[in-house]
């Protein structure tokens, strides 16, 4: 008979896919071949150990990604997720720490860029264009803040130069967020087809976002700048089009792709008006449109009138692109600038409501700026699930019930996530494993996905 003493249960959910595909793209090897030294003195766990444990606490709750709680790895199946030795006590602050101010002196942005690029490069795929866009977080807590005249102000707090103290990092926008609260700005380059975050810059969330999106095209040239330029086009939300970007990078050989509100300017509103009679061709179920040539803001561009009838009222919209060498197609141009939606989901996924960091892991402002890379990592590794699931549907043809009951061949990993998550692992004092609760939409799931992930929930 089996008693309390002989079984050890577990939580595994939705982890143990974050787990098996940080195995599967080989994340803490490729950590540790950049950063070998052990993360602390005893041996027990490496920097590429510590960094893939914090992704699974990053992405350890569907309602909140981010709360580094110290006893999250309490009851949490860990060596099943990531195959390795582990014991919740082996990760204390002083371990974090000294992986956190490591990753920091390796640097930020290229190892998130060399992860990222080697996770888009396993999965197959070859970047065409990207997106970028801009986070912001504000923070609350009680410290020194350098001044022009490099003295100290108490009671306030600055990213970059501060005291070491605790604060509390908390997502919002600045439309939301109390003005007296500091905020941090976070520039990505994304991949527009998978989602993934290619490149990171850090700042003080203090701008606007007319300012916000000119820096889009100088992050942008950071980006080519480390990565090389293989990539097609820069895509940005609405804000990118305005008339000093346009002319900067044309005068700078970047080719855009990006999507124009109606009232951006006079030009467009006139463009609109002379056209919304024109015969146009049908795009898909809901769009139909033409393409024009055109010059605007003293550039000549391809414009891609679209009429929407996805409400019952028409409206219209313009798709522009700087590249008069392609031949485009309608269906080409809109898809190229809709797959901008999966920028806004790695967003999305950023500033879930109710995003909180322990203070105890933002004590100084070189720890801020590790947390935002670790959360970027996290997303990488989010959105590559995303993908690799989302193409083994299309590929093998099948369909799943999305959170509507609706069968779909896009469903979300979100969705996906609460899917897996009653599920609870038992260790038997024999040594035996067993898994419970792995439903028959998770065992598909499990099928698409892979032996590695199917290994973990048998």
């Amino acid at each position: 008979m089996l008693t309390k003493e002989l079984l050890t249960p577990y939580s595994l959910g939705h982890l143990g896919l974050v787990g098996a595909y940080i195995q599967e793209a080989g994340i803490i090897e490729k950590i540790d071949s950049r950063l070998p030294q052990a993360s602390s003195t005893s041996g027990h766990l490496t920097h590429g150990q510590v960094v893939a444990l914090m992704i699974l606490n990053v992405l350890g709750d569907t309602t909140r990604p981010l709360h580094m709680a110290h006893n999250f790895f309490e009851a949490k199946d860990v060596a099943a997720m990531l195959g390795i030795e582990f014991q919740s006590a082996w990760l204390n602050d002083d371990v974090i720490d000294r992986t956190m101010g490591d990753l920091y002196n390796y640097g930020l942005t290229p190892l998130l860029s060399q992860i990222s690029s080697d996770i888009l490069q396993d999965l197959g795929c070859k970047a065409e264009s990207v997106g970028v866009d801009s986070i912001s977080f504000h923070y609350q807590g009680s410290g020194q803040k350098s001044t022009d005249d490099g003295c100290q102000e108490e009671g306030e707090t600055d990213v970059y130069c501060f005291e070491p103290h605790k604060i509390s990092v908390i997502c919002g926008s600045k439309l939301d967020a109390d003005p007296e609260l500091d905020q941090i700005m976070e520039q990505m380059v994304i991949d527009k087809a998978t989602g993934i975050p290619l490149f990171m810059e850090l700042e003080n969330g203090t701008s606007g976002d007319r300012k916000a999106s000119g820096r889009m095209e100088q992050v942008f040239k950071n980006f080519r700048k480390q990565s090389g330029d293989g990539y097609a086009y820069l895509s940005g939300d609405p804000a990118l089009y305005s008339e000093e970007n346009i002319v900067s990078m044309e005068e700078t050989g970047i080719r855009f792709i990006t999507r124009v509100a109606p009232c951006k300017s006079k030009s467009t509103k006139k463009f609109i008006e002379d056209h919304r009679d024109d015969e146009l061709e049908p795009i898909d179920d809901v769009n139909q449109g033409k393409i024009y040539k055109v010059e605007d803001c003293g550039v000549q561009q391809i414009w891609l009138l679209v009429q929407s009838n996805a409400t019952k009222k028409r409206s219209f919209f313009i798709v522009a692109t700087n590249d008069l060498q392609r031949e485009w197609q309608p269906q080409e141009l809109l898809s190229l600038c809709q797959s901008h939606d999966n920028v806004e989901r790695g967003f999305r996924f950023l500033k879930f409501p109710d995003f909180r960091a322990d203070p105890v892991f933002v004590s100084q402002s070189e720890r801020v700026q590790t947390l935002f890379m670790l959360m970027s990592l996290g997303l990488a590794v989010f959105s590559a699930l995303d993908w690799k699931l989302c193409h083994a549907m299309k590929e093998r043809k099948v369909k799943l019930k999305n959170q509507v009951g609706k069968l779909t061949d896009r469903i979300s990993m979100r969705f996906v996530f609460q899917i897996f998550s009653p599920v609870i692992t038992v260790n038997l004092e024999s040594g035996e494993r067993l898994v419970y609760h792995v439903s028959p939409e998770a065992q598909q799931i499990l099928e698409l996905l892979g032996d590695k992930y199917q290994a973990i929930y048998v």
